[in-house]
Formats: C-alpha cells, sequence, structure tokens
C-alpha cells in the first residue's frame, strides 16, 4: 500500500468539458481528477486526447493529477493507460473496484505503461472506488497488502445508488438511505483494514451550508477528504478538513 498523500479535496471534471477544467485549474483544490469513465466507445479516444493535451499543457502546474480511466471489466482501460501513464499523472481513480485482484491487475497494467513510457515502475498511484456498486460488502477487505500504488478508498452515493436499485438517496430525515449508509461505513472499515486514506462521496448540494454539515460528518467519521463538484466546495473541503 502506498502512502496517502493527505489530499483533502479530489475536483473532478470531465475530460472534455472546457469549463470545468478550467474552473478546476482556478481552485485550490488539492488534486484534480479527469474523468474519461463516463466517455462510451465512440468517443473515448476523443476524450483521452483531451486529457493528454490538458496534462501536456499544465505540466509544469504544482496542481497534482489523476486520470478516472474506465472500470476494470471495460474495454476502454487497456487504451486509457496507454495514451495517459506517459504523461505522468500522480496516480489512476478506478470505479467500480471489485476487490484486491482488481487492483492486482491494475498494477501490472500501469507497471507495463510506465516501463513502455521510461519512466520509474511504481510512480503512479492508484485511488480505488469500492463503494460506487453493491460488492463493496463481500471484497471491502480484500484490498490490504495486494499493491504499494493504493493511495486511498472512495465511494460514490449516486453510482451505488444506481447499481445497487435503491431510487433515493435521502431518508425523509435528511440521512443517507440504509443501504447507501451501508456502503459508507464499508468503504471506510476497506480503507482503515488497507492503511489508507477513505475519500468520500462527491455531492449535488446546491447549498453550500449543506455540503458544510456532509464535509463536517465525513471528517468526524473518519474520511480524509471529500471528491468536489465546483470549486466552491473545494474550499469548503480544505477548510473542514484541514490538519
Amino acid at each position: 500500500m502506498g502512502k496517502f498523500r493527505l489530499i483533502r479535496s479530489w475536483f473532478l471534471a470531465p475530460a472534455g468539458n472546457e469549463t470545468k477544467l478550467v474552473e478546476g485549474l482556478a481552485s485550490n483544490a488539492d488534486a484534480f481528477v479527469l474523468d474519461l469513465s463516463q466517455a462510451q466507445a465512440v468517443n473515448a479516444e476523443e476524450a483521452r486526447r483531451a486529457a493528454a493535451n490538458f496534462l501536456r499543457q499544465n505540466h509544469s502546474s504544482p496542481m497534482v493529477f489523476y486520470i478516472m480511466t474506465h472500470a476494470s471489466g471495460s474495454d476502454l482501460l487497456q487504451g486509457d493507460l496507454e495514451a495517459l501513464v506517459p504523461f505522468e499523472p500522480a496516480g489512476i481513480v478506478l470505479p467500480h473496484a471489485d476487490g484486491g485482484s482488481d487492483l492486482q491487475q491494475l498494477d501490472v497494467m500501469i507497471s507495463v505503461q510506465e516501463a513502455l513510457a521510461g519512466l520509474p515502475v511504481g510512480r503512479t498511484k492508484i485511488v480505488a472506488l469500492t463503494g460506487d456498486h453493491a460488492g463493496v460488502a463481500f471484497s471491502a477487505g480484500s484490498y490490504r497488502a495486494k499493491s504499494q500504488r493504493l493511495e486511498a478508498l472512495g465511494w460514490w452515493a449516486d453510482r451505488a445508488a444506481g447499481n445497487i436499485g435503491v431510487n433515493r438517496l435521502h431518508e425523509s430525515n435528511g440521512r443517507l438511505a440504509a443501504p447507501l449508509e451501508a456502503v459508507r461505513t464499508l468503504t471506510l472499515l476497506g480503507a482503515s483494514t488497507a492503511g489508507v486514506g477513505a475519500i468520500d462521496t462527491p455531492s449535488a448540494a446546491m447549498d453550500i451550508e449543506h455540503f458544510r454539515v456532509e464535509c463536517d460528518s465525513a471528517r468526524g467519521d473518519g474520511f480524509a477528504g471529500k471528491i468536489a463538484i465546483s470549486a466552491e466546495q473545494a474550499a469548503v473541503i480544505n477548510t473542514v478538513f484541514a490538519a
């Protein structure tokens, strides 16, 4: 497992969304995640080119860049790694991670691309989104000692709800729906077992004070950081998760 970089805010933006790319660079987020995971096969190459150009243009930026690739079971993952690892992102964010075997497989795939690019093997870290599907109930404890690259585990409420079949994110009292609360807890426990940080879900909360409450709760429960979808959210995360 790798040492967590103490990243509080992870600004997430689609690789082809110029507005969000500009916003992310101007934000004070600790890390910037370029998302390829939603690109379909017909536009995957375009998304990769956009991400590669962005990394090339901002190579000297103090921002820490990560790439969210397609999932392990996708035919598009190999192409994502071939296109982006040579541009030296700090790490790969793997969605829909389904256990330690996925982590080991990705480790090997990254090693090949690092070697082909003449990069030190092992430099590229991995963040596994374990909590975006029901499988976390069976795999949360399987990430321990599977890869020195592992930097953090995270979860995603919207995706988990869709994959599990939950038709609401919150109960009437504002608490997470019970299945999602379980996913959140298992992500925390899995990260603790693996000895890495846990990253809390992105939130669509429009009210910034409500978002602040979410951040307070996440930090209190043991999360090391949270995914942001706006510069305003990133600023709140940095404040709440400040050491």
